[in-house]
């Protein structure tokens, strides 16, 4: 049985859209208004996918996901996750 393993990371200055590592498979998106990137296999790596968040106009939430081979699966949690997450985080 494969482990998942979930991180998150709350960043200041820090852009959402910038550091993006696999931009040939990264996918950008709206939730719930708050606009967000999904980076897919980010380090090259099977089973991980990275989804960081706007928050407010220079900051984001950055939720990796990582475990097994099943990239799709790591990015539905995520993609769960941030839904969560979502209406925790201040607007703007």
């Amino acid at each position: 049985m494969n482990a998942t393993n979930v991180g998150l990371l709350l960043q200041e200055e820090q852009r959402y859209d910038s550091d993006v590592k696999n931009t040939a498979q990264a996918r950008s998106g709206s939730l719930g208004g708050r606009k967000f990137v999904e980076d897919p296999a980010e380090l090259g790596a099977a089973g991980q996918c990275t989804i960081s968040m706007s928050v407010q106009t220079s900051s984001r939430a950055i939720i990796t996901v990582t475990g097994g081979n099943d990239t799709a699966a790591s990015c539905k949690t995520a993609e769960d996750l941030a839904t969560k997450l979502d209406p925790l985080l201040p607007k703007g």
